[in-house]
């Protein structure tokens, strides 16, 4: 019941992510997607998952090991959430809406305990809840977005790909 963390190779404590959980969920709780980078500039290693694994209250960013996590702005009932590491110790994020059937995708601060301003695109389709995204920010001030868009009809898996600037 929960997001964990553990360091396999020092064989350290099992941590639970903060607000990580199901406790407001009937059972059984549908499982929630998590995503994992290390930051480049100060280390630590970040997870961002949902606050609540049956409605995905929100989204939450947490450096391991941390007493808190922080909420990602515009993240309510965020699905198939992705990160990967941007410039300058900055981490990238990226999620999809059914709601608004959009592609959204906000960068951190160089601390990485801040967001800059969440920038949002049409999604090409609509993936009812099987939506895969993923993500490379390499050095540069750009982000890739892949979107793979499954859908329960008969249309064919779908993969669409695009650009955010910082």
């Amino acid at each position: 019941d929960g997001v964990y963390v553990k360091n396999l190779t020092r064989n350290g404590p099992l941590l639970r992510a903060p607000q990580s959980g199901t406790e407001s969920v009937s059972f059984p709780a549908q499982p929630q997607r998590v995503a994992m980078a290390g930051a480049s500039v100060h280390g630590g290693i970040y997870i961002a998952y949902c606050s609540n694994a049956g409605t995905c209250d929100r989204l939450l960013l947490w450096r391991v090991g941390a007493r808190k996590a922080i909420r990602v702005p515009d993240s309510r009932r965020g699905l198939g959430v992705a990160m990967s590491r941007g410039p300058g110790g900055r981490l990238w994020l990226s999620w999809y809406s059914e709601q608004s059937n959009r592609v959204f995708v906000v960068q951190t601060n160089k601390a990485d305990n801040r967001f800059g301003r969440v920038r949002s695109y049409p999604a090409p389709c609509f993936a009812d809840g099987n939506t895969h995204i993923a993500l490379t920010g390499g050095s540069f001030g750009r982000v890739d977005v892949a979107l793979e868009c499954l859908s329960a009809g008969p249309v064919k898996p779908t993969v669409f790909l695009t650009q955010s600037l910082s």
